[in-house]
């Protein structure tokens, strides 16, 4: 007879796998030879107690090294590989110790139990069980020793071809109960174990047909709850509530996730879920299973809290006391809608048949979801379809206005014609109450130019106001769809208010990238503008807009027209200002120059005194200057007419000055039987000037004081304190000058043939060029008959 080495116990309950297990070890030990248990830590510590009742020293055996126990599932995890046992490890692991036995059993026999291959088929690690089985075999090939295998039979309990697997992994099989005293072994305890495997395999298999009905009823019912479902809140409810009865869970919620969002809405969630800290929502890129079948769409089912907390150590969506979840995507339209998720109080394995519940249940939500999203795609297209009709009959409407505008606008001579015909048509098409035209006036200021319902205080306290820069190219259109609601209108809402308006709109009238002004609509309740409203408003602007530049090309044709007569204007006095100028030269060169020929003819006389001589060069020199003096005047006035006359500033004594200019035509006026006299009030502040200029001004005043004093007469100069200023003076009793004339004494091309400053105007011209130079004024006095005074001052 072949001896049975390799064997299996099938067990349900513990203590009788302890006796079974003790028996076995027993014979081993009470012929001297070794025994080990590889087990549950709570099947040990039972097995140890039958050893010890068998009268087995548990310490004495273990201190000779000939019982070996060991935690199962230790033992398989130092030689574990993922799913796959290690066969060098396994080697290293057990068979070192099964080596070690052998050689303290000294040739008698040894037997070992293992529960380590009952953990893998627990686990559904069918593969692992076979190539332990063949592990444990190959050793058993190796060294001489019996093994025997303990499985629970409940696993096995739906599961035939598994347990066929099992039995032909070993030499014989043990069924769960003691039928030793029966009589026989081998195939007869074989046989009483299939027996009892199939047994228990019907009763199981009859007991599942009746919950499975049952559950699949409640699905039914579940089924025909989401098809009449008419939105998606009692979707969710329906499987947050009758799903979770119909599959068993004790707690359910249901997650939404929307197209192209970036985290899931938590949408329901049943009565019985007890959790403190309950999310509203997850993110989708989160570590939580939730989020991670979300992302997958595969469904996820965690057995156990230890697995849960080892896949997912930072996820808290566990309910507390709960310890196994199935989580389960929703697929609408080949798209993830959502997640569905169980939990459950007591571990699972979730079997096929539990998962195919499931998956119904989800497909089932899903095409609920999907039924309800045509029916909204549906009803949202027959409402853009009412919306495209209503919209085209108010663009008919928009074209015609529009038209009508057009039309109405070429016929339409004046700009304010414009105005009030653009503020129907806006009124017409917008649906506002009132309405406004405002433009920008040559200062800055935004003003009203036409209105329709606006009282004159509202105009008035809304005039000015814009709400773009003007330098803005393309500003936009700006809504209020409540004034009382918008914090934006704080400071002015009262004035608003006050007016009745509730809603308004701006609307900016641009011309070639220019703003120009704005279109300014009103409502009196708090409607917003819609966007077409803003449209229509915009295109009756560009009308306005074109209206107000053609004025204003108009007026600028008629400026440019009038800048050109001006121009003509300007070009015939500058021709008869050379004239004048010739004409002065001519004059005032023509005296100056007969003296100097004179002087020069009298010189060449042999008989001239050296005295005679001495005062003919004299007034050589004096005409020499004075003809110098003019050609220096005619350089200024070309200065002056450019704007570049030079300037080098100082402060200087106001004395200084009168002195300088005393110096140069006191000797000129005794020559013509004239006083000159000059007065200079005492303590007077330095003057800031370019004291050349000042003698210059000075000069040109003092000489033709000279010219228009008659012999006899007086001619004085001085400088006098006048508010903050000095100023100087030039006085003459000369025949004064007429009152019409005083305003134009300095203009460059004035002349007045009636007076004897007619001459002059160059001079005087110059002064005041001088004079506007430093900042400063220069003006005239005069009473004809009486002497005129000529004064100015050169500023700080």
């Amino acid at each position: 007879m072949v001896e049975q080495r390799h064997l299996v116990q099938f067990y349900e309950d513990a203590r009788f796998l302890s006796e079974r297990v003790a028996t076995f070890l027993k014979e081993a030990l009470a012929t001297g030879g070794a025994a080990g248990a590889i087990a549950r830590p709570e099947h040990l510590a039972a097995i140890c107690v039958q050893l010890e009742r068998a009268g087995v020293d548990i310490e004495k055996v273990r201190g000779q090294g000939r019982l070996l126990l060991a935690d199962a599932q230790m033992m398989l995890d130092t030689f574990m590989a993922e799913q796959s046992p290690n066969p060098a490890r396994f080697v290293e692991a057990i068979g070192t110790r099964i080596r070690s036995l052998q050689r303290r059993a000294q040739h008698h026999a040894v037997h070992v139990y293992g529960e380590m291959v009952d953990l893998l088929w627990e686990s559904g690690n069918r593969d692992g069980v076979g190539e332990l089985e063949d592990l444990w075999t190959s050793l058993m090939h190796e060294s001489t020793f019996r093994l025997l295998c303990g499985y629970r039979i409940s696993a096995f309990d739906r599961d035939t071809t598994g347990f066929d697997f099992v039995c032909t992994h070993h030499d014989a099989a043990r069924p769960t109960t003691n039928y030793a005293v029966l009589g026989g072994g081998g195939i007869q305890a074989h046989a009483l174990a299939l027996v009892e495997q199939r047994a228990r395999a019907l009763e199981s298999e009859v007991l599942q047909r009746r919950r499975l009905e049952g559950r699949m009823h409640e699905l039914l019912d579940v089924g025909g709850e989401l098809a009449a479902a008419r939105n998606r809140q009692t979707v969710a409810q329906l499987l947050v509530e009758n799903g979770r009865r119909a599959v068993g869970a004790e707690t359910a919620r249901v997650w939404s996730l929307a197209p192209g969002a970036a985290e899931l809405q938590l949408l329901a969630v049943s009565q019985s879920v007890n959790h403190p800290c309950e999310p509203d929502t997850l993110p989708l890129d989160g570590d939580s299973p939730i989020a991670h079948v979300a992302r997958t769409g595969e469904a996820l089912y965690i057995g156990n809290a230890d697995e849960y907390r080892e896949r997912y150590p930072a996820s808290h969506e566990l309910d507390p006391g709960h310890i196994a979840v199935a989580i389960l995507p929703i697929v609408a339209d080949s798209a993830i809608r959502g997640v569905l998720a169980y939990s459950y109080a007591h571990p699972r394995s979730f079997e096929r048949i539990d998962r195919a519940f499931k998956t119904i249940l989800a497909r089932q939500c899903a095409l609920a979801l999907e039924r309800l999203h045509l029916q909204e795609q549906d009803r949202a297209l027959r409402e853009a379809a009412e919306r495209a009709a209503s919209a085209e009959k108010q663009a008919r409407s928009d074209v015609e206005l529009l038209y009508e505008l057009t039309a109405t606008v070429a016929r339409l001579d004046s700009v304010e014609a414009v105005y009030d015909l653009a503020l129907q048509t806006v009124l017409r098409g917008s649906r506002a109450d009132r309405a406004a035209i405002l433009l920008f006036e040559p200062d800055g200021v935004l003003r009203f130019k036409a209105s329709h319902g606006l009282s004159d205080a509202y105009r008035r306290a809304a005039e000015g106001y814009t709400p773009w820069d003007r330098e803005e190219p393309y500003p936009a259109p700006i809504s209020v769809g409540d004034v009382e609601a918008d914090p934006g209108w704080a400071s002015s809402r009262d004035v608003v208010l006050a007016e009745g308006i509730r809603a308004l709109a701006f609307v900016p009238l641009v011309h070639r990238r220019e703003l120009i002004g704005k279109f300014a609509l009103y409502r009196d309740s708090p409607t917003p503008f819609a966007a077409r409203d803003l449209q229509l408003a915009a295109t009756v602007a560009v009308h306005v807009a074109t209206a107000v530049e053609r004025k204003r090309d108009a007026r600028e044709l008629a400026r440019s027209l009038r800048e050109e007569r001006e121009a003509r204007v300007l070009a015939e006095d500058a021709r008869r200002a050379r004239q004048d100028i010739l004409s002065i030269v001519t004059h005032d060169l023509r005296n100056p120059l007969g003296t100097v020929m004179m002087g020069a003819q009298s010189l060449l006389s042999f008989d001239t005194e050296p005295e005679r001589i001495r005062k003919i060069a004299e007034r050589i020199q004096r005409q020499a200057d004075r003809m110098a003096r003019l050609i220096t005047d005619l350089v200024d006035y070309g200065g002056i007419e450019t704007g570049k006359l030079a300037l080098e500033r100082a402060s200087h004594r106001p004395d200084a000055i009168i002195e300088a200019t005393t110096d140069i035509f006191a000797q000129l006026a005794e020559e013509r039987g004239l006083r000159f006299e000059s007065r200079i009030w005492p303590d007077l502040p330095l003057v800031d000037c370019d004291s050349e200029r000042a003698v210059q001004v000075l000069g040109n005043l003092v000489s033709n004081a000279l010219k228009v004093t008659p012999r006899g007469g007086a001619v004085s100069i001085g400088a006098e304190p006048k508010d903050r200023d000095v100023v100087f003076y030039v006085r003459d009793t000369g025949p004064g000058i007429d009152a019409e004339d005083l305003p134009l004494l300095f203009e460059r091309h004035w002349q007045s043939e009636t007076s004897a400053y007619r001459h002059a105007r160059l001079g005087l011209s110059i002064a005041r060029g001088i004079v506007d130079a430093h900042g400063g004024r220069i003006w005239a006095e005069s009473q004809v008959g009486a002497g005129s005074t000529f004064y100015f001052h050169l500023g700080g």
